[in-house]
């Protein structure tokens, strides 16, 4: 009689659950959270796809970049963006230094010429007009420098 009992309450459950709507709300709650679930999932997997798009693109950068630049400054092959950057500026400060010596150089081997024929000039014209090298040093300490 029990099972009796047992069945005609579990059918008055269910119809009572059916007329009120909850189980639609139950299904719905349902769905949403597995909605909400694959929607993670979904997005949890293009994230990593994303970066792994994003580390393909920066190793064929650095394999680009670092047949470009290895090379010149005799480096081991960079292997991310970071030392890529690093290379460059390093192969950077190298030509900065090279262009400023070479200007020094230049510099020096364009005015030591110009300079020696003033001197000799100088020395040429102390000579005619008959001073000593004493006289001609004194005379040329008066004498100011354009510009100043």
């Amino acid at each position: 009689m029990s099972d009796k009992y047992v069945e005609q309450l579990a059918d008055k459950v269910v119809s009572a659950v059916k007329k009120a709507g909850i189980r639609e709300d139950i299904i719905d709650v349902l769905q949403q959270a597995l909605e909400n679930q694959v929607r993670d999932a979904a997005t949890q997997q293009l994230l990593v796809c994303v970066g792994l798009a994003i580390n393909e693109r920066d190793r064929e950068w650095v394999r680009q970049l670092a047949g470009e630049w290895a090379p010149r400054s005799g480096l081991r092959t960079a292997t991310n963006p970071a030392e890529v950057e690093a290379e460059i500026k390093a192969w950077h400060a190298a030509r900065v230094s090279e262009v400023r010596v070479g200007a020094y150089e230049a510099g020096y081997s364009d005015s030591f010429p110009v300079a020696l024929q003033q001197g000799i000039k100088l020395g040429w014209g102390a000579c005619e007009a008959g001073k000593s090298l004493e006289e001609a040093l004194a005379a040329a300490g008066k004498i100011k420098p354009a510009g100043r």
